[in-house]
């Protein structure tokens, strides 16, 4: 037998193996396969096995059954797939399990034998996931926030089912806010009648109680939200009810916010007469204009007063440039107009700038550049004694010179205290009776310094210290003080009881009375007493004009950043600059508000009142600190022109108000929260 024949043997031999190891439905598709060749060949599949040898009928008639059983199972399972409907079973699963290569064009040829049932693992089906079986959470209620005023921060507020403030024991008149059946107010219907409030009398005269709820009540006012209201709106119009109740009871807002709050109200009271002048009336007489240190309440203020308040706006613009990093983060920000912002961007930086430059020079006192570059050896270190003196001096008082701070270092409150410590030297060593002498018609200089009492003094007979101080203004482009020469000691010849002389010339150069006018003289005073008796290196006349030099120079320095924006009722106790500069806004009609000037500064104003410098050197900031929280009687001023409510106001503060002796409802002003 050739190799041939034995090699087809024995693959004849393994094919019949494989078969017998093949299950039931495998072996079927081979002979599905078969019969299909059979009748290509044109002989009678029913009757032919694979060998091809003819069936009995026996075995095509359970052949066929078999088929018929195979085929009802199919359809059993097919879950009504119509584009599988065409095929029989057997072809159905030939074709899942023998996939074309065109499905398979990179990957391997896939084996013709099923896997173990153990180590097959189903098909993952992912089935879309259901809808919630309970309903979703609601959104939850905005925070409602009560707004005191005086200074004092918003706090969290959620007493709108029953307000303590507005809640009279001897109330008539009972108020509802939504569909609850319990009310929300209890308030006397004479100070809705009181106040003239044509809103509420109207709603007053349509609420009479034909029988009495309980004891004492005679009117129910029902203030339901408008059907179709989102739920934020609901609660927006019962909090803004329940604001025109707190307006005439000078009781706190409450709201989303104080710029929403006075929206509210102005929208809903639009048609009372002299609206305005009632909410800036009770603005004041609240202290909600007071946003010293407060960022979310100046910029409700400066949003709201935009247009309407020019007084208030201008205060609240102030504010915001001090506050400037701090708007953007506020919850009514977007409410300011872009113009305004534009506005504030600008003043900050103009200011930034300003306050930039003045930390440079007061950040080592340096004032060298003031002397010229021919003055002698003695004048120039007589001017770096007194700076390295004036370094050391606040070194040790404020740990580091300058101060370490995160941020700008010379802060409004430092600058308050450098201008009391310098201004307090200056009264100490100013000579009263120099001054300037201006004159158009001189030859040659326009400004000289003359003494009114000695016809002989020349201000520069030991350094040019007029072409120096002139000199350093018209630089700044800022006016000369005008005491612009110190007391100068006398001439102390050398001999053996020099230091003491020396000692004695400078305790007679300095104004006594100034120390009598101060109660409690300055660390720096002291400081300063001690280290020119103890500085015997340089002549006393020379190393006393120096030190003025250079003391000069530091007082004009602050001036620039010293004095606040005038006009502003609020400033005491604030850390941040209020020196902004303010242009009039398009819409102001007029504008009777100026600038913070030079000639607004302590050595401006001394002359004409002479004392030790305050705390604050404006006007405006003597004012808010001793009238901030006074504004009772700023309201009472007003009430002129508010009608029958400002007659109301005018009530003292802890007033009780009723139809009979036991009704009381107290006025609160600048209240805690009940």
């Amino acid at each position: 037998m050739s190799a041939r024949s034995a090699s087809a043997r024995k693959k004849s031999t393994q094919t019949h193996s494989r078969l017998a190891q093949l299950p039931r439905h495998r072996t079927d598709s081979i002979y599905e396969g078969k019969a299909a060749s059979s009748i290509s060949s044109g002989s009678d599949p029913s009757e032919c096995d694979p060998s091809g040898i003819e069936r009995s009928g026996l075995r095509s008639l359970i052949d066929k059954r078999s088929d018929n059983v195979r085929k009802g199972l199919s359809k059993a399972f097919s879950f009504g797939k119509k584009d599988e409907a065409t095929l029989s079973p057997v072809e159905s699963r030939s074709l899942q399990e023998w996939p074309s290569a065109s499905s398979h064009p990179t990957g391997p040829t896939p084996t013709p034998y099923p896997t173990s049932p153990r180590t097959e693992e189903p098909p993952e089906i992912h089935w879309p996931t259901p809808p919630p079986s309970t309903k979703l959470p609601s959104t939850p209620p905005p925070v409602l926030k009560r707004f005191a005023g005086g200074g004092r921060p918003a706090k969290r507020w959620s007493k709108l089912r029953k307000d303590p403030e507005l809640w009279d024991q001897n109330g008539d008149v009972l108020v509802f806010l939504g569909q609850s059946d319990e009310p929300s107010l209890r308030v006397s219907s004479q100070v809705i009648e009181t106040s003239r409030n044509k809103y509420l009398m109207m709603e007053l005269q349509q609420s009479i109680v034909e029988d009495e709820y309980e004891d004492g009540i005679s009117y129910e006012l029902s203030f339901p939200p408008p059907p179709g209201l989102t739920r934020t709106e609901s609660l927006r119009h019962q909090v803004t009810t329940r604001n025109t109740f707190a307006l005439i009871h000078r009781a706190a807002l409450v709201g989303i916010s104080l710029y929403q709050a006075l929206q509210d109200l102005e929208t809903r009271l639009q048609r009372e007469p002299e609206i305005l002048s009632q909410l800036l009336h009770y603005i004041v007489a609240r202290g909600l204009d007071d946003v010293r240190s407060n960022p979310e309440t100046a910029v409700s203020i400066l949003a709201w007063s935009d247009r309407l308040w020019a007084q208030g706006w201008r205060e609240a613009f102030v504010h915001c440039v001090g506050m400037h990093d701090s708007l953007e983060s506020c919850t009514d920000w977007p409410h300011v107009p872009a113009v305004t912002k534009a506005l504030l961007g600008k003043s900050n930086l103009e200011m930034s700038l300003l306050i930039q430059t003045q930390e440079d020079r007061l950040a080592d006192f340096g004032f060298s550049d003031m002397f010229p570059l021919d003055c002698t050896k003695s004048v120039h270190s007589s001017a770096r004694a007194f700076q390295l003196f004036l370094r050391r001096h606040y070194g040790s008082v404020y740990g580091a010179w300058p101060p370490v701070r995160e941020e700008g270092w010379l802060t409004r409150s430092l600058v308050t205290t450098l201008q009391q410590d310098l201004g307090a030297l200056y009264e100490l060593l100013v000579d009263r009776d120099v001054s300037w002498d201006v004159s158009e018609a001189r030859a040659g200089r326009k400004w000289m310094m003359s003494s009114c009492r000695d016809h002989s003094f020349d201000a520069d007979s030991v350094i040019p210290m007029t072409d120096i101080v002139i000199e350093f203004d018209n630089r700044a482009r800022i006016p000369h003080i005008p005491g612009p020469h110190p007391l100068v000691p006398e001439h102390v010849p050398a001999s053996r009881q020099r230091d003491k002389r020396v000692a004695l010339a400078y305790t007679e150069s300095v104004n006594m009375d100034a120390l009598e006018r101060c109660a409690s003289p300055t660390d720096l005073l002291t400081a300063f007493s001690r280290f020119e008796k103890e500085d015997l290196s340089v002549d006393p006349q020379l190393a006393r004009r120096t030190r003025w030099i250079v003391l000069y120079g530091a007082l004009q320095t602050l001036a620039a950043i010293s004095v606040d924006t005038p006009g502003l009722k609020y400033g005491a106790g604030v850390d941040y600059h209020l020196i902004a500069r303010v242009k009039a806004p398009s819409w102001a009609q007029t504008w009777p508000f100026s600038d913070p000037s030079h000639s607004m500064s302590y050595c401006f104003l001394a002359p004409e009142d002479v004392g030790l410098p305050g705390m604050s050197t404006s006007p405006s900031s003597t004012k808010s600190s001793t009238n901030h929280d006074l504004p009772i009687r700023q309201r009472m001023d007003m009430t002129s022109s508010l009608g029958g409510l400002g007659g109301f106001l005018k009530m003292d503060e802890k007033k009780s108000i009723g139809t009979g002796a036991g009704q009381s409802l107290v006025i609160r002003d600048f209240d805690e929260e009940p």
